[in-house]
């Protein structure tokens, strides 16, 4: 071994002993863990490390940004914004919050117990923003009217912007952040999918959508609410002259021009990356779940995660979709739903040029050349599982719809888990805690709904009492107090079985009461011909109210269980329970609470007349029957001897005259609206 030569006075650049030598080693491991433990502090995906070895903390993720300070247990943080869920509901919200001028001081803090490794994965994300179709279409839907179509059609109006908004700070996040590997980016990642820019969402709004209807299903017999948006009603040869590859049974179909659609996976991805380009921070993964809240004094005065600390915030927005009961005591339950995709031959002509939404069916093109079909809708299902029976229900509908598709290749299959209320309604806005706010239960119409309640649920987390009137109102018709209060539940009772009978599900859940009126839906139908028998069973059976009017009085029976027991009359679960049609005897409610419910169709002048109080469910009905009766006479259409016969016959009667007058088949809807 070569001896090493010591120098008094000089030391030579090209000898290092082997004691210096394990000391610079030792202190550059120091320096690396020290470093490590910085970039920690702000969580694994507030930094990107360069290929060159640098490591950049992202824009507003700064300790000062960050509006951090913990006790010296390091335990504590605490937070100017935390929102609970990485799904539509929340990332909408902390975009608004992030890039609104009045707030940009403030710091917004997600987090979601999904990794981001999952987040962008379909078949390990079943949260109902990235499984679902993607489609922005309140009157496909065919919402009755009302706040809830009201809050849609705004949501929808406000599309253009907010796609543009969330595309140019994606792209600003794919252009400035340099990425190590897949799991540090937001972005959507498909190798297959070179047809749209990594940062597009695939927004389609050219053609509009239609709504194809069989004889006498649920979609001919509809017509569009007044004020909902444009629509018209196509004969069989317009509906085909559109889409040539329709059944021929076909006949005929709504189209709607204003309704639209986007990729729901592409949307989630690049909302999360514009909110981290405008400064959100995102602490994902297992350890970021959230376990409990601690909720004392009228305030949320701490979130404890899933790794052992506690967040406290001046603000706190609950918006963690089907699985919200976990923290708060709202009726919020998971509608499993089945969907599949189709590939498009690219070098064919596009099998279809518009979104199709029929009673029983969706099918939605998209940009990238899939077909998207679905769904099943399977309530109180956690199971995110894809079954055989799920994935027939689905093809088979489609498939009658459009015989062609049959021949497609299937690209995936995937589940996803809609948020649902009794009412179908989401819950919005205030809680009884003063900073604490809940966002969700959006149902089949969380993408469609993001750009509205982003907005509102943002003013209201900086803004507390600084909304605009048009916006209160709408907190208020989805407010929580219809969960809690006496009025709020009988009312939300009855809608909820108006709600059951108007949107049919796969199955029928079990329970009784309202927590069961989430599922007791109506179910599928096989096809038109079970339509026509179900409804001429209808028709013979003795008892002559309308399904509404017979959901209407379920809601009655359920709304007992809001009624609260008084001293001479105690209330018991058993007795809510109760099937049967008699009046509740402690029931005492204004006209106003069910007759928006009870006359669906009325117009809100014939609403007006009505007068009394409901102190007797016959009293109810007597004044349902003036309204129809005050709405004139009904005009028929001209009967079309070139069509074939239905099979079956439907005859008006007029409630004040006993006057019964047939309809010729094939009588369009508009004919009623006349």
């Amino acid at each position: 071994m070569r001896k090493m030569i010591k120098h008094p006075t000089k030391r030579n650049s090209s000898s290092v002993t082997a004691s210096n030598f394990t000391k610079g080693v030792a202190f550059l491991l120091l320096l690396l863990k020290l470093c490590h433990n910085t970039v920690a502090a702000f969580g694994s995906t507030s930094s990107t490390c360069r290929r060159d070895g640098t490591i950049l903390l992202r824009r507003g993720n700064s300790p000062s940004a960050l509006g951090m300070s913990t006790s010296s247990s390091g335990s504590v943080i605490h937070k100017d914004v935390l929102i609970v869920g990485a799904g539509l509901a929340g990332l909408s919200a902390a975009l608004h919050i992030a890039t609104t001028s009045s707030f940009k001081n403030k710091q917004v803090t997600v987090v979601d117990s999904m990794a981001q490794k999952d987040i962008s994965n379909t078949a390990k994300n079943v949260a109902g923003s990235f499984a679902a179709a993607g489609m922005l279409a309140p009157q496909s839907e065919r919402l009755l009217p009302g706040p809830y179509l009201d809050l849609c059609l705004q949501s929808r109006s406000m599309y253009p912007n907010f796609i543009s908004n969330v595309e140019s700070l994606a792209q600003d996040y794919h252009s400035s952040w340099e990425t190590s590997s897949s799991e540090s980016n937001y972005l959507f990642q498909n190798a297959e999918s070179n047809t749209l820019k990594p940062w597009e969402v695939g927004f389609l709004a050219a053609g509009g959508f239609i709504a194809p209807a069989f004889a006498g299903d649920s979609v001919e017999t509809w017509a569009p609410p007044e004020g909902s948006g444009s629509a018209r009603w196509l004969d069989a040869s317009q509906v085909h002259e559109l889409e040539p590859q329709l059944h021929p049974a076909v006949v005929g179909g709504w189209w709607f021009p204003e309704d639209a659609s986007v990729d729901a996976r592409r949307l989630t991805c690049s909302l999360r990356a514009a909110c981290v380009a405008a400064g959100v921070h995102f602490q994902l993964g297992p350890n970021f779940g959230v376990s409990s809240l601690d909720l004392q004094e009228g305030r949320c005065s701490g979130v404890k995660l899933a790794n052992g600390k506690i967040y406290t915030a001046n603000s706190i927005l609950i918006a963690n979709g089907s699985w919200m009961r976990n923290l708060l005591p709202v009726p919020v339950v998971p509608h499993k739903g089945q969907s599949l995709s189709l590939r498009m031959d690219p070098n064919q002509p596009p099998l279809l040029n518009r979104v199709l939404f029929a009673q029983d069916t969706y099918i939605v093109p998209k940009a990238d050349g899939r077909i998207i079909l679905g769904a099943t809708v399977e309530p109180g299902v956690f199971d995110p599982a894809v079954t055989p029976s799920g994935i027939m229900h689905v093809l088979s509908n489609a498939i009658r719809l459009v015989p062609e598709l049959a021949s497609l290749p299937i690209d995936e299959c995937w589940s996803g888990l809609r948020p649902t209320t009794p009412d179908k309604m989401p819950i919005l806005g205030r809680t009884p805690w003063s900073n604490l706010f809940v966002a969700g239960g959006y149902w089949r119409n969380g993408v469609l709904l993001a750009p509205k309640t982003g907005q509102i649920i943002g003013d209201l987390l900086l803004n507390n009492c600084s909304l605009s009137s048009e916006d209160e109102e709408l907190l208020e018709a989805f407010s929580w107090e219809r969960f809690v209060s006496k009025e709020g539940g009988l009312k939300m009772a009855v809608t909820s079985r108006i709600a059951a009978a108007t949107y049919p599900t796969q199955h029928r859940a079990k329970g009784f009461g309202i927590s069961a009126s989430v599922g007791t839906e109506l179910g599928f139908y096989s096809g038109a011909s079970s339509a026509v028998d179900e409804r001429k069973k209808d028709r013979d059976d003795d008892d002559d109210d309308e399904a509404l009017e017979a959901a209407a009085r379920l809601g009655i029976s359920d709304a007992s269980l809001f009624d609260y027991a008084t001293a001479d009359q105690p209330s018991s679960l058993s007795d809510a329970s109760s099937t049967s049609y008699e009046k509740p005897v402690s029931n005492s409610v204004d006209d106003g609470i069910f007759l928006d419910a009870y006359t669906v169709g009325s117009s809100e002048q014939h609403q007006a007349t009505s007068s009394g109080n409901a102190d007797d469910i016959a009293s109810i009905y007597d004044q349902i029957a003036q309204n129809k009766a005050n709405s004139g006479d009904v005009q028929m259409g001209e009967t079309n001897s070139n069509r074939p016969n239905p099979g079956f016959r439907i005859h008006h009667i007029n409630i004040a005259t006993q006057e019964m007058t047939p309809i010729p088949p094939y009588t369009r809807p508009e004919a009623f609206l006349a």
